[in-house]
């Protein structure tokens, strides 16, 4: 991610008036900019929404939160987890939090989705930071270290943490091998509600 990609950087640079025109319309609305593979591209800056929160309700005021944290650091990048597993794995009961208290409100069903997307990411890892060593098919120590410090002080009390719970139990009992047993449980969990 470039320092320099921000609305003033490029709005020196480019001299196209329709190029800028759409950048301080974009600007306006509460977008930020970020880059990948060489492509721009708007995100939805949360982080100014949080001056928001005395005035709305409670679940629309949590929502702002969880989302102005992915849009201050995303948790995939270029199909890389970017930030801890620990941290991941707090998004994680995070939203898991928000659609268990908030259900009727209008922004479970978006959470929902990324609820499922962030319980995937957290038992698998990504496509280039996998949860699992790829040639000895074993727990990387750091994601097993984010799965028990969860835990503490915690067990059983959410769908996540008893998912992990039992999952560190079959890893315990495969030597943290990602065993056919360990991957039918992480297949079933992942593909249940």
């Amino acid at each position: 991610k470039s320092k320099n990609l921000t609305y003033s950087t490029l709005l020196n640079a480019i001299k196209d008036a329709n190029v800028r025109n759409m950048l301080i319309e974009g600007r306006d609305k509460g977008f930020k900019l970020e880059t990948s593979e060489g492509m721009y591209y708007p995100v939805m800056h949360y982080e100014g929404f949080k001056s928001f929160k005395p005035y709305v309700t409670k679940d629309i005021a949590a929502y702002i939160d969880i989302m102005a944290t992915e849009s201050n650091q995303a948790s995939v990048f270029d199909a890389a987890i970017v930030i801890s597993w620990t941290e991941l794995t707090n998004r994680a009961l995070a939203l898991e939090d928000f659609v268990t208290k908030y259900p009727a409100s209008n922004r479970s069903t978006v959470l929902q989705k990324e609820l499922l997307n962030a319980t995937s990411r957290l038992l698998y890892g990504s496509s280039n930071t996998p949860a699992y060593d790829y040639d000895e098919q074993v727990i990387k120590p750091e994601v097993k270290k984010a799965y028990e410090n969860a835990l503490k002080g915690n067990k059983g009390d959410t769908r996540i943490l008893m998912i992990l719970e039992k999952l560190l139990q079959l890893l315990d009992s495969t030597n943290n091998k990602l065993t056919p047993e360990v991957e039918k449980f992480l297949n079933q969990t992942v593909n249940s509600k």
